[in-house]
């Protein structure tokens, strides 16, 4: 396959800053209430005209919880201005001003994690009531207009609970539920005991794709096609790092996807640097443009044009080797 991508990434997904006022267990950032590096508000707008210049389309200001930021707002009507963005939140900071006030900045949606029920969310939220707040906001956010999707990340404790959760969703008025798998890195690294077996994960899949309703439904589309049809036009659907999308922490380092930490994967800080030379020469995300690398079954797999070789992200952080083959994937119980 040419190393192909695009002249800007669809979308990037900024975590704004590191501080949080939960302390999940599963966080890839591994944020909590202290403060480090983050950009001023001058710098967060300088990055903000960078990616305006580099035609980037969406922006996603996540963190830690970017409520934390005094200048959120402030920066939030800079970037709508020119990009269209979201906001993913925990939701427990939301009141009726706060929702206000994030709909008056012209946002697209607001983007709330939704765990699963009371106690499966609650424990990987690290705190009890989290559940019952989250609806709460729910009901905020119905009330002042503000269009709101939730996602969540599908482990051993939610897992029996997904038919639930999307119809509780569909119920509040959501319009996606998107799931992730979990990723052993940051704190999730201590999670391995909570995570699925492929053939679980092929199964909590099925769930997700099987419901019809008016809601939007998705799940990890690195191997969804192969439950909900195998012809798929679209070659690469799978991991898009640095192909599509890319990733901005709070340090002001670009990465391949926000999923990778490790400075190994740091491809250049902003606005020090231009965003578009970054992203045009960076020697990191080289390495993500091309599927040639990849050994194991995924090398001879017919479908890895299709599923682009899985999540990167994932293989890195359980293997060292961003090389590997996805030890999610199912091909074989579908052939």
């Amino acid at each position: 396959m040419n190393k192909t991508y695009l002249k800007a990434p669809n979308s990037i997904v900024w975590d704004v800053t590191s501080r949080c006022n939960l302390k999940c267990k599963h966080c890839y950032v591994e944020a909590e209430s202290k403060k480090t590096e983050e950009p001023s508000t001058e710098e967060a707008k300088a990055i903000i005209d960078q990616l305006k210049k580099a035609k980037v389309f969406t922006l996603s200001f996540s963190g830690g919880e970017p409520l934390l930021r005094d200048d959120l707002f402030e920066l939030l009507e800079y970037a709508t201005k020119s990009l269209v963005v979201d906001v993913a939140s925990n939701g427990l900071l939301i009141d009726e001003d706060i929702a206000n006030q994030l709909k008056s900045t012209g946002i697209a949606y607001m983007q709330l994690s939704f765990d699963g029920l009371e106690d499966a969310h609650d424990y990987l939220r690290g705190r009890k009531g989290a559940f019952n707040r989250l609806m709460e906001t729910i009901e905020i956010l119905k009330r002042v207009g503000l269009r709101f999707g939730v996602t969540s990340v599908i482990y051993r404790k939610n897992v029996h609970e997904i038919k639930e959760m999307i119809e509780l969703a569909e119920k509040l008025g959501a319009f996606t539920i998107r799931f992730y798998r979990l990723i052993y890195t940051g704190r999730g690294k201590e999670l391995t005991s909570l995570d699925l077996t492929s053939s679980e994960y092929k199964k909590a899949l099925q769930e997700v794709y099987s419901h019809k309703g008016k809601i939007s439904a998705v799940a990890d589309e690195a191997f969804g096609f192969l439950l909900h049809g195998r012809e798929n036009p679209h070659q690469g659907v799978g991991c898009q790092a640095g192909r599509t999308i890319a990733g901005i922490k709070a340090n002001g380092q670009v990465v391949p996807c926000p999923m990778f930490s490790d400075p190994v994967f740091y491809c250049g800080k902003v606005p020090d640097e231009d965003f578009t030379d970054i992203w045009v020469n960076s020697p990191v995300l080289s390495q993500f443009r091309t599927l040639d690398n990849i050994h194991g079954k995924c090398h001879v797999c017919r479908y890895l044009y299709q599923c682009g070789g899985g999540c990167r992200a994932a293989v890195y952080a359980k293997t060292g080797d961003l090389y590997a083959s996805d030890y999610k994937c199912f091909v074989e119980e579908v052939e």
